[in-house]
């Protein structure tokens, strides 16, 4: 499913043996199917725009138990 907001610490990172790049997260450390970026409205934005990042795979969680929104 798609990833909850703890999925960041686990899903993105630097490796160590390259230098840090200004703008960007990382790479992905899971094996994620999708990463994508949505603007405010839910529209899907090209790579390099600013907007939030959405994660998809099959490590990641549906939701919360017994909290179904």
């Amino acid at each position: 499913g798609w990833g909850l907001t703890e999925s960041g610490a686990t899903t993105t990172g630097q490796p160590g043996d390259l230098p840090p790049k200004y703008g960007s997260i990382g790479k992905s450390l899971l094996k994620c199917n999708t990463i994508k970026v949505f603007d405010d409205k839910g529209r899907e934005l090209p790579s390099g725009q600013q907007g939030e990042i959405v994660v998809k795979g099959p490590a990641l969680m549906k939701g919360y138990w017994n909290l179904p929104e």
